[in-house]
């Protein structure tokens, strides 16, 4: 059955089902919230679809259908049990989006813009949620800097030909980097600026070092938890989400390197 003869059966029952539902809240004088009401209702028109699909699993419309409803459904029910904050009803539907396209790269390899969708609704969910515990607007745009040029450097990385990419890409890299940097001086004036500084040269002084001597990969993991703890100083001037990193990354090291040396002794 093609979707234009399937569809209007689909239809027909939702208003029926509608129709009752609604016959039932004004019979018994329901008062409570009509978003999850609203949002079973438009769940359940996924379920017809979803039915087909599986049915024939060549049906691709059936699934795409089902997923639309489903998506619709999940902000409405947020309608009810979040806060009316529109950023988060924002980033829903954006990574809803993102799920949607991801799914069609990885089935339709070849349709390349998809995985392109997906990244851009994702990445502008992933911003959205930050501003709401960033309020640094320029570390946020920093952020949103960095997010944006990644797809241009995975071009470039992928075919170096692709000089119209490397350009765009190294000046959003560039003005991702000055804004970084702004929002860390600062944030560094309020900050415990020693522990920055001496987190920071001891990750230079630990990367330095593995880039000399390779098999002293300890001095990566080193470079790695200094680095993080520097980074953190600026928020944290306590220094204690610092310690703790480090401590957890040197506890992971030590693990790795048991399970290393029992599997080249056995």
């Amino acid at each position: 059955m093609t979707a234009r003869l399937f569809t209007p059966w689909v239809l027909g029952a939702a208003l029926i089902a509608g129709g009752i539902a609604y016959l039932v809240i004004t019979l018994t004088g329901y008062g409570g919230p009509l978003e999850p009401v609203l949002s079973g209702l438009i769940g359940l028109l996924a379920l017809p679809y979803l039915g087909r699909w599986l049915a024939g699993r060549d049906q691709w419309w059936a699934l795409i259908a089902a997923y639309v409803f489903f998506a619709l459904a999940v902000p409405v029910l947020a309608l009810a049990l979040l806060p009316p904050v529109w950023q988060l009803f924002a980033a829903i539907v954006l990574v809803e989006i993102a799920i949607g396209f991801t799914a069609a790269a990885f089935l339709e390899p070849d349709v390349a813009w998809a995985g392109i969708v997906a990244y851009a609704a994702g990445a502008l969910a992933g911003v959205l949620l930050l501003s709401l515990v960033l309020a640094d607007t320029v570390l946020l745009g920093g952020i949103a800097m960095v997010l944006a040029s990644v797809p241009l450097w995975v071009l470039f990385a992928r075919d170096r030909t692709r000089l119209w990419a490397l350009v765009p890409a190294s000046v959003v890299s560039l003005l991702a980097l000055v804004l970084v940097v702004a929002a860390g001086v600062a944030a560094v004036s309020r900050a415990g600026f020693l522990l920055v500084l001496v987190n920071g040269v001891l990750a230079v002084i630990f990367l330095v070092l593995f880039v000399v001597v390779r098999r002293f990969d300890w001095a990566l993991w080193l470079a790695f938890a200094t680095g993080a703890g520097a980074i953190l100083a600026i928020f944290f001037p306590s220094g204690g989400p610092g310690f703790a990193l480090f401590a957890l990354t040197m506890g992971s090291y030590i693990i790795v390197w048991q399970i290393r040396s029992t599997r080249q002794s056995r």
